[in-house]
């Protein structure tokens, strides 16, 4: 009884929204400040993110029957045209009827920015606002769901916001130091030039990480102002008031969820939607094997890089066949692999980035979070859906929260502090402790120590060895040319 009260009180009667409730979207009489509500499904790849927006689109349907919600999606490999297998693009069907934006609209050779998409966000969550719906995004770039919850730190022209940005030391900022096309600087000579400019994020980023190198030579090239000055003074401003629902899921459970939907990938042509991305770039004069190596694009999706070997034997002029299947084989194998390390980084960057954006005290909340189990599927309505609709309506039954500045969030305490370790056994570099330590406990970093101790071992039995033999050598030379001391 007490929940049919609260949801009558919230207008929710019969699960379903009440038309003449403001729940934040467009009044006339709100304070400019406040914060429009919008609702943010986030989760690593093959938790159900698409298909709880769609079950909360329906569920918060109105009294007239009207969707009650549009799904945005939040991907950024779904934007690509001809991509749907390799980015699991919801289908037609799944969609049920609801309006999903952002998906499959960008040309495969083109590379979207993320000035690009938060726009376009911005302006649909708008429309939809107007049109008295919710908007519920949806997706697994966390990075472009970060962006799109705070104000941009930079113009298009990539120039801060901030009133109070530090300019580099004029012996810097005079050499002239970054050239007109940064493109044609290979890793080394990016990375080189950014520890002399940025010292600081050059500490914070690893070399093989070019696009974000070239972005902070970029910025610096543009504004005159280091990247890691703008992080140290800038403060964000949170634009909407959210709720966040994070799908989880135990480990073991996933790891074999994401092998089955890798082997459905499969099945329903990943390979040859790979092949045929492929053709599309190489038509425009590109090589497999530079397109591949530059990771621009479409060709950053899961699946290219792992299929790398087979696509370039493929496409070749003469492929060889003896190879085609060991190829593809290998390609299989690390793609599940590939896959679960990203399904291990989104849960990181929810666990290390987002969540602590909601705090144990409500007032203080920049975000509204709730973490639901999706393990058991068999359960998913009353363990997802069913709680997740609750969670929904009782958060846009609230009065919308006002906008607020906040500094970067996670990352400004870390700009100092960063240190950089080398794992000299695997000749690898890993930027902070946490990356590190995970390194040396993994089975990789003890099965390459004790491959080392064994070689280490053999070569100094080896050594005793020859120094035996060399000892045996010289003694039978003695016997056989005696010394004759008179």
């Amino acid at each position: 009884r007490r929940c049919a009260v609260a949801l009558r009180a919230a207008g929710c009667e019969g699960g379903l929204l009440s038309e003449n409730i403001d729940y934040g979207m467009e009044s006339s009489s709100s304070n400019e400040l406040e914060r429009k509500k919008i609702v943010i499904i986030i989760g690593s790849t093959g938790t159900g993110k698409s298909k709880l927006a769609v079950d909360l689109a329906l569920g918060l349907s109105t009294n007239s029957g009207n969707v009650g919600g549009e799904v945005i999606s939040a991907d950024s490999m779904q934007v690509y045209i001809g991509n749907d297998i390799g980015s699991a693009t919801v289908t037609k069907d799944e969609m049920r009827g609801v309006p999903h934006h952002l998906l499959s609209f960008v040309d495969p050779t083109v590379q979207i920015e993320l000035s690009e998409y938060k726009s376009r966000a911005e302006e649909l969550i708008a429309a939809i606002h107007k049109r008295g719906r919710i908007p519920v995004v949806a997706g697994g770039t966390l990075f472009w769901i970060e962006s799109l919850l705070f104000e941009d730190m930079f113009d298009d022209d990539g120039k801060k916001e901030s009133e109070n940005p530090v300019e580099a030391p004029q012996e810097i900022k005079d050499s002239n130091l970054i050239p007109e096309n940064l493109e044609k600087l290979s890793a080394v000579e990016l990375y080189k030039l950014l520890r002399k400019v940025d010292p600081t994020m050059a500490n914070r980023l690893h070399q093989n990480d070019v696009r974000k190198v070239r972005r902070a030579l970029s910025v610096f090239k543009d504004t005159g102002t280091r990247l890691s000055d703008y992080y140290r003074h800038a403060f964000r401003r949170i634009v909407y008031d959210a709720c966040v629902i994070w799908l989880d899921c135990k480990l073991e459970v996933l790891h074999e969820r994401l092998d089955s939907r890798v082997d459905k990938m499969l099945k329903t042509g990943l390979v040859s939607e790979c092949e045929s991305l492929m053709k599309t770039l190489t038509a425009k004069g590109g090589k497999v094997e530079t397109i591949l190596a530059e990771q621009r694009g479409v060709v950053q999706s899961i699946g290219f890089k792992e299929l790398a070997a087979y696509l370039t034997n493929e496409l070749s002029s003469e492929p060889d066949e003896s190879k085609k299947d060991l190829y593809l084989k290998e390609g299989i194998a690390k793609l599940k692999v590939a896959t679960r390390r990203y399904a291990h980084r989104q849960i990181k960057w929810i666990t290390s980035r987002i969540k602590p954006l909601s705090n144990e005290d409500p007032n203080k909340n920049l975000i509204e979070f709730h973490r639901l189990d999706t393990s058991n599927v068999k359960e998913w309505k009353k363990n997802v859906e069913e709680p997740a609709l609750r969670l929904v309506r009782k958060f846009l039954s609230k009065k919308p929260k006002k906008a607020e500045n906040t500094p970067l969030h996670g990352f400004l305490g870390t700009l100092e502090t960063w240190k950089k370790f080398e794992c000299k056994d695997c000749e690898r570099e890993f930027n902070g402790s946490d990356a590190y330590e995970s390194h040396i406990k993994s089975k990789g970093h003890k099965k390459k120590k004790a491959a080392l101790k064994r070689r280490a071992k053999q070569a100094q039995i080896a050594s005793m060895v020859r120094e035996k033999r060399r000892k045996k050598r010289m003694e039978i030379q003695a016997e056989a040319c005696p010394v004759n001391i008179n």
